[in-house]
């Protein structure tokens, strides 16, 4: 019939399920060798590995002036290892984590493998070409190939320094404090020396002291304590290179006081995420810890912050430094549940002042056990898509639009949970093929508007029609006065659908098939806006840009609520409202606004795990728990079963040694706004979606749906 559901697209990412390929047996008779990116010129076998290098480039040949270069990509099926050779040397097994999305590509157009293995490396380079082999082989001897050629050219760039530690300006900096500059780019240490990095008195005298490298950075460690309440400089000059050879081309300075005494005193933790002793941490928590003071980062690593199971296993992460004072180990893959582990920070962390810990640092949480209720698979449909919209009838979940390997579509099916079936819809009087647009209910009838629908289509269209499922027929709808065509929130009245962006507002009258303008709300311009319908009034809350100022930008989810009877906006309060955030989600309680999660950056991962209720009756927030919370996560499904918010999904960030992944989330949770608790959603039999997805409550069931896969949630 040629529908599916909605895939992920986020950020304008889509991403398609690659199709089933016929007549491929199931059991491996013999091993098999599969070469090239994703195999994709002979998938001739459904056991070969499928192995794909995604990260610089998917293409064959890549160049660089770094003297490295970072590798990253996905294989499938997941139980095999990974290694790289350079120039035909020595193998060296890749760093591996588990779970997450594979895209494939066979015959040019690109599909999602489902579960797979993501692989990371860092290749050194020489000068010249550089031919790397990336090999994956499981226990029965199948393997998988994939080649890049990656030529790297001279550096031309000169190298700067990106940050200091003490920073410009700083004051009361012990007097036994080293000396810290970060470069823009791995340098050439033996261009580093007292005689390029240099510290001056405030009467020009030269400090003596010793200088080491490692990596970006370079320490000055001064030979005797430095005075007192005096005013230093220090220098790195022209003189310094980095790994090609090029000289820094202004030299770097900056000045910094004294206090009045050394520090003597070792580092110490000020606090831990999850906190010591703490119960029920969600299963893709990540662990942080905080320091009272900066630290040698270098000192804070993978030998020195651990995380180990009740029975001493390790857990397989990486660590990552925020700042000078706070570090995170995330974990590749989800903890278990009903597990307590322990985090361990070994001794022997430095301060700057060469001050190192005397005895290690554990503390100890403990994951919940899997959650309650059950999960049924439903059809699958034989041609997923992306992009496309899904809206409940209060017995059917319609999908529509949407595409399919680079195709737009003007075509759609409905899906009826009571009999798990799938029926095609008419296409005569449809739209015409596009993705992104809004979809939405009118209790009798879907109005389908806006869109985008080509490739050159960066403004969108201007038109929609209104499908009514009980005679299975399309009509055209008006579009006199209408101004949105992407990116723009949307609510059903009851009557009139509202449209609202940050440039422009407008109302579609249903019966009269007629557009009126409507006022913007009196807040500073957003980025976008989100909004829900309680009944009465469409409440939009902004989504402002990087930062807060509380002058250009609220330091809050800025909110207003619109009344369509008289087209006015009032502010609402934002005392107690969550902070600025992306990719949160909402739901309509019957009295309250719940809204969770999300992220402060715009396109990031780092995942909020904070969220709070507002009630436009008492104009009130009140904070949701963070007992038995889920770990932060963006693009998440949140939808009211009656009696709880159902949260459910999204995606997160996964640290690599020099990048950030996606890694979908197969957990949740449910809230009780009447007893402020959470509760584990079970994931046992739950599916695995691409990052993005539609999330429906049917009045018994949470049906989640995408890219021709779905299931049904039954609390």
């Amino acid at each position: 019939m040629g529908f599916g559901a909605k895939a992920a697209v986020a950020w304008k990412l889509v991403i398609v399920r690659r199709t089933l390929l016929a007549g491929l047996s199931a059991v491996a008779l013999a091993s098999c060798m599969c070469v090239g990116n994703d195999c994709e010129e002979s998938p001739a076998d459904p056991n070969a590995l499928h192995l794909s290098i995604d990260q610089p480039t998917r293409d064959s040949t890549y160049t660089t002036a770094e003297d490295s270069v970072f590798l990253q990509g996905s294989m499938d099926p997941a139980a095999a290892a990974v290694s790289w050779t350079r120039d035909g040397g020595i193998a060296t097994p890749a760093f591996m984590a588990g779970g997450g999305l594979h895209e494939c590509y066979i015959d040019g157009n690109r599909y999602l493998c489902g579960e797979s293995t993501y692989w990371w490396a860092s290749v050194p380079l020489h000068v010249g070409i550089n031919v790397i082999d990336v090999t994956a082989q499981d226990g029965r001897g199948n393997r998988g190939q994939a080649t890049i050629s990656v030529t790297r050219t001279t550096d031309v760039t000169p190298p700067t320094v990106s940050s200091t530690n003490p920073a410009m300006g700083a004051s009361g900096v012990a007097t036994n404090y080293s000396i810290v500059a970060t470069f823009s780019e791995s340098m050439d240490a033996t261009t580093i020396t007292p005689a390029t990095f240099q510290l001056m008195d405030s009467s020009g005298n030269a400090v003596m002291g010793t200088v080491t490298v490692a990596g970006r950075g370079a320490t000055f460690q001064p030979s005797s304590s430095l005075v007192a309440l005096t005013s230093y400089t220090a220098t790195v000059t022209t003189g310094v290179k980095d790994l090609a050879g090029n000289a820094m081309q202004v030299p770097a300075t900056w000045a910094f006081t004294t206090g009045v005494a050394p520090d003597t005193t070792p580092p110490s933790v000020s606090s831990t995420s999850p906190s010591s002793g703490s119960s029920c941490i969600d299963t893709d928590a990540a662990v942080t810890v905080t320091f009272d003071e900066d630290v040698n980062t270098a000192t804070v690593n993978s030998s020195t912050f651990t995380l180990k199971d009740a029975v001493q296993n390790s857990v397989v992460g990486a660590v990552l430094a925020f700042n000078g004072r706070s570090f995170g180990l995330a974990p590749a893959s989800s903890l278990s549940f009903s597990t307590t582990y322990t985090a361990t920070l070994a001794a022997g962390i430095r301060d700057l002042a060469g001050n190192a810990t005397t005895a290690n640092f554990s503390w100890n949480f403990t994951t919940p056990t899997d959650g309650i209720g059950a999960w049924q698979s439903i059809s699958q449909t034989s041609a997923p898509r992306g992009g496309e919209t899904a809206v409940w009838t209060g017995t059917e979940m319609i999908v529509w639009g949407g595409l399919v390997n680079g195709g737009y579509l003007r075509t759609g099916g409905r899906y009826r949970p009571a009999s798990d079936t799938w029926v095609e819809m008419a296409s005569a009087g449809a739209p015409s093929p596009r993705f992104g647009h809004t979809a939405m209910w009118t209790d009798s009838e879907m109005i389908v508007w806006g869109g985008e629908g080509g490739e050159n289509d960066f403004r969108g269209l201007l038109d929609g029609a209104i499908y009514n499922p009980v005679t299975d027929a399309w009509r055209s709808m008006s579009s006199v006065g209408a101004v949105h065509r992407t990116r723009f929130t949307a609510v059903w009245t009851g009557t009139e659908m509202i449209t609202l962006d940050p440039y422009n507002g407008a109302r579609y009258n249903v019966r009269r098939d007629s557009w009126s303008p409507v006022p913007l709300p009196p807040l500073p311009t957003p980025w976008e806006f989100s909004s829900i319908w309680t009944g009465s009034r469409m409440i939009v809350l902004a989504n402002y840009p990087i930062g807060c100022d509380n002058v250009s930008s609220p330091c809050s989810l800025g909110g207003a609520a619109y009344d369509p009877v008289t087209n006015t906006w009032s502010l609402i309060s934002n005392t107690g409202a969550p902070s600025p955030r992306f990719g949160y989600a909402t739901a309509w309680t019957g009295t309250e606004m719940a809204v969770w999660g999300g992220t402060m950056v715009a396109g990031s991962a780092q995942g909020l795990n904070t969220g709070a209720l507002y009630n436009p009756y008492t104009d009130t927030w009140r904070p949701m728990s963070a007992n038995c919370r889920l770990s932060g996560r963006v693009g998440h499904s949140a939808v009211w079963d009656g009696s709880e918010v159902i949260v459910w999904g999204g995606y997160t960030s996964r640290v690599s040694p020099r990048e950030i992944q996606l890694k979908a989330l197969v957990t949740g949770a449910r809230y009780n706004p009447a007893t402020d608790s959470w509760q584990q959603v079970i994931t046992a039999g739950a599916p695995s979606l691409p990052l993005g997805y539609h999330a429906l409550w049917s009045g018994t069931n949470m049906i989640v749906w995408s890219n021709g896969i779905g299931a049904q949630y039954q609390p």
